[in-house]
Formats: structure tokens, sequence, C-alpha cells
């Protein structure tokens, strides 16, 4: 069965020629420069649980530059595998020494855990994805995923970057579970960063994007802070959502 996935990049999207002033690799970038906190945040979440279940064949789903696989290596132990089939980002990946692959048909399968951050938003039939990634691992594996919440916080960004849709709670965990997964815990992330986010939205000719020195800030002094309220707010709100899941058969 062919299972490659197409990401629907902003990358591949501007080739054309058209807004060639806007390149998702200088945003994903940014984000490893920039978002320290953040990266490290969720690199921990992801190495967490590979330790719970003692993963050594893990996949970083859609690794971009390799920076959030870094952290995962240094946090876990544990030296991923990743699939990342924009070429450019592919090369920075494996710059970083990763065994990097184009297309999920070379992974090959047994895996005992998958993650994945911000990458489903990209594919357009993500139930197809999901069901892809359960057939990658073993019985009792374990898929991670870290998506953007709230069709409500939709804004310029998400279609710059060529996201098809975000999420929250409920929808995540029904196309878990219609994909053959047993959610273990779903829950938000970056309660604060809720809340700015809606307010960014409401100003006047946004772009969508932030400075570097915006995003600096929020990452030293916002996100720390918004982490720890999280433990309050996880079933309520927040700008991102975390699904656990295990394949059951």
């Amino acid at each position: 069965m062919k299972t490659d996935i197409p990401i629907n990049n902003a990358a591949a999207r501007h080739q054309g020629g058209t807004n060639v002033g806007y390149s998702a690799h200088e945003l994903l970038a940014r984000t490893g420069e920039d978002l320290g906190n953040y990266q490290t945040h969720i690199a921990r979440l992801f190495a967490n649980e590979a330790s719970r279940i003692h993963a050594t064949k893990v996949l970083d789903f859609g690794g971009g530059t390799g920076d959030l696989a870094s952290r995962f290596q240094r946090l876990s132990g544990v030296v991923p595998k990743i699939l990342e089939i924009d070429p450019l980002l592919r090369q920075s990946c494996e710059g970083r020494g990763f065994k990097t692959h184009a297309s999920l048909d070379s992974v090959g399968e047994g895996l005992d855990m998958i993650y994945s951050s911000n990458v489903l938003e990209h594919i357009e039939d993500d139930a197809g994805a999901v069901r892809l990634l359960r057939e990658k691992l073993r019985v009792g594996g374990v898929l991670v995923v870290y998506l953007p919440a709230f069709q409500r916080l939709w804004g310029p960004l998400d279609e710059r970057v060529g996201h098809f849709r975000r999420y929250d709670r409920r929808s995540l965990r029904a196309l878990l579970e219609k994909s053959g997964f047993s959610v273990q815990s779903c829950h938000y992330a970056d309660s604060v960063g809720f809340a700015i986010a809606s307010l960014y939205n409401l100003l006047p000719a946004r772009d969508g994007e932030p400075s570097s020195r915006a995003l600096r800030i929020y990452d030293r002094f916002v996100f720390p802070p918004s982490a720890a309220l999280d433990k309050l707010t996880r079933n309520l709100f927040g700008k991102n959502v975390v699904a656990t899941a295990t394949r059951f058969e």
C-alpha cells in the first residue's frame, strides 16, 4: 500500500512565483531561534511519553528544520527518525545527523512511538494520514500530536502557511478514535496564548506574522507562566491541543 502523504506547505504553494517575500522555511527557522522555551516544552511532552513507554523506535512526523528532534534527543536520549517531504528542510534535518525520509513508505513498521508538532493541520485528508501513521506503529505503540486549537482563532497566518483547519478536543478525539486509536489524553495547552491570539486577530491590518522581537518576549515572559496555568485550564481552552493515543490492535 502506498503511503505517501501530501503536506500542503507554504513553500510548495509559493513555488509558482507568487508571494515570494514569504518563506515557510524562514518561519520554521525563526521558531527554533525565537521560541526556545516553547519548542523545549513540546519536546519535553514527547520525551516524557517516550520515557513512559520505554520507546526506542521513534518517528518525528514532519520534522521541519530538525530543531524539535534535536531537543527531543537531548531530553529523551533517543535518536528519532524523521519524515520531512520538503527537500530544503530535509537537508537541514540530515545536517543535524538524523536519518530523514522523504516518504512514509521508506520508514518501516513496528515503531514504538510517533510524535508530531503542528503538521496534521497542513494535510487535507488528515484522517487518511492518521490511519497511515497507525499502520507504522506496533500494537500498543503511541501517537502524540500537538496541534493548533479552536477554529475561532483562525487568522491570516493560518492561511499563509497552508492550514486546512484548527482542532478542538472533541474533533481531535473523534479523528483519532475513527482512525483506530484509543485516546489516553486530550487537553489544551498555552492558555495565555489563546487570549493573546484572540486579541491579535482583532487588530486591523495585521498579516498574522509577529516580529522576532515579539516572539522572543512571548517565549521568555509569557509562555512559561502560561504553561503553568495550563494545569488549571487544560480542559477548557488553549492556543493548542495535545493528544496521546495508542494503537490497540
